[in-house]
Parts: C-alpha cells; structure tokens; sequence
C-alpha cells in the first residue's frame, strides 16, 4: 500500500509539534492555586522554639515552620505591647534571643503573600535562674550489681569500693570547694579513697542486692555556678591497681529540679516548705543505679 507524501509530511509535523517545550509549565506553582479560595491560598503562620522552658541569660532559638501555597511570601516578626505589633526583622528566621532579666514578652509572626494573611501570636515567660547550687547531701539506692567494665558480679561481701566525681559541660572535673571554706572538709569528688568525711554508712536500700553492701553518705561541699549547662555526675569503684572502674553516668541539668513541686522536702513542723532546697533521684540509663541528691539553690 502506497502512504501519500502529504499524509507522511502532517504524521511527523504533528510529531515535532508534540515535543516542543510547553511555555506554560514555568508559571505551574508547585501547589496549585487555581480553584481555591483567598482564605485556602493564604499561608498559615508557625514557628517554634528550641526550649518549653525560658530563663534568662540562655539562648533562645527561633525556627519558621509556616507554610504557604506559593512563592510569593513576606515575613513580619513583631513584639507585642498593649496590642501595637512592632517589627524587629523582616526575614524567614531569626536569631536567637537572650533575656538578661525576667520578662514576660510576646512574639508575632505574620506571614503574608498575595491572597492575605495569618498571624501566630506567643506569649514567652522568662524565669530567673538562681545563682548557684551546693549539692549538700548524697545517698546511693540502687547501683548495679555487676561490674559494668568487666561484666563479673562485684564482691559479694562488700560490693564496689564507691567514690564520685563531677563533671561540667566540657568533661571537665569539678573539684570541691576550698577546704577551709567547708569546715575543714573536702566533697567527694575531690577524694582518692575513703576518708574520715565518709565513715557514715548506710545499708542499700536495694532489697535485690545483697543486704550486707554498705556504702558512705554523708554532706558534700561542692557548690556550682552554673545553672543551666549540663554537669554529669559519675560513680566509679576504686581499684588497689589505681584503674577506676565506671559504675555510672548520670547527666542533668540544675535548673530542671529548681522549685518544682515534686522534689519539694515535705513541710517542717510549721508546716513550711523551703521551695530552694530539692531531693532528687538520679538514675543510671540502665535504671540499675540511683543515687538521691539533695541540691540547695542559692537565690
């Protein structure tokens, strides 16, 4: 069967013409918008923070979690007093705020583009942080009966041979206070061995462990300025060879038992509670080792 040259010429114009680029795909929004409402297209404002909690003196991050339907966006981030919004940046993201006082304060964001737009307003209660924290008591109530480092039960007679040391932020020992400023006594953690400051015992509380583990409790003098960071308290067993073996490492924060009510003391005979003094227990990862601490903070 002949094919004429005419139909021949139209099959592949109509080829070429089906392969070219469609203009039209550049102006395509990666949502569309046709078809929906001013208030559907119009963006919705959102933006978190790095924290639940505010102090001052701490770095607060800021992060844009709006969402809008097109490109088009403009951003507004505003303080709120008595109603009147006031702009302090006009960009996406922010940079992080720091309060040096308490405050309450209010955040706005308002995202606008060209179908309108939505305002997230939060309010923001900054809190004070006390100036320090001595660490007055300590006491184990469970520990691990097998040795982390080597995997083997402890002695069964009288367990690990237990000291503690503090750590700041950057790893960093913390040493106890100077002796003359705490009658005389050395913390813990500035200890090589058990010492007249840690001839008071006290049986685990424990009832797994073997009853006749008896370990030191006793006051600490060790005191801390900083409130926010991360100290990390770590147990060890003292061995004659000098090799430490670690028992525990328990990270935290002071400020997270700062006037909370559930680690109030309970009321003293008056019936007063000192909102500064906290009990607090502190417990390994695995759960095998507490130890309750007894923080003063100092305000």
């Amino acid at each position: 069967m002949k094919i004429s040259k005419c139909f021949l010429l139209i099959f592949f114009s109509a080829i070429i013409f089906s392969c070219k680029k469609d203009k039209t795909l550049a102006e395509r929004k990666v949502v569309p918008t046709d078809g929906l409402s001013n208030s559907q297209a119009k963006p919705t404002a959102k933006f978190e923070t790095d924290k639940n909690t505010f102090y001052k003196n701490d770095t607060i991050s800021f992060k844009n979690t709006s969402s809008y339907p097109t490109v088009q966006i403009k951003f507004s981030w505003c303080k709120v007093v008595d109603n009147v919004f006031t702009e302090f940046a006009s960009t996406k993201e922010i940079q992080p705020i720091v309060y040096t006082s308490p405050v309450e304060d209010i955040i706005a964001l308002i995202a606008t583009n060209q179908f309108g737009s939505d305002t997230v307003i939060f309010p923001m209660k900054i809190n004070d942080v006390p100036k320090s924290a001595k660490i007055t008591f300590m006491n184990i109530d469970s520990i691990n009966l097998i040795n982390p480092s080597s995997g083997i039960a402890w002695n069964t007679e009288g367990g690990p041979n237990v000291f503690f040391k503090f750590f700041d932020v950057n790893n960093v020992w913390i040493d106890s206070t100077i002796r003359s400023q705490n009658n005389g006594q050395y913390g813990w953690s500035s200890n090589t061995a058990l010492s007249a400051t840690q001839i008071d015992f006290l049986t685990l509380n424990n009832t797994v462990a073997p009853i006749n583990w008896k370990y030191p409790n006793s006051s600490l003098f060790i005191q801390y300025s900083k409130m926010l960071s991360e100290t990390t308290l770590k147990i060890y067993n003292k061995n004659p060879n000098g090799v430490n073996d670690l028992i525990a490492s328990i990270p935290f924060h002071f400020i997270d038992f700062f006037r909370k009510p559930q680690y109030y003391l309970p009321p003293n005979s008056q019936g007063v509670i000192n909102y500064d003094i906290a009990l607090v227990p502190l417990r390994s990862a695995d759960g095998k080792t507490v130890i309750t601490i007894k923080i003063q903070f100092l305000t």
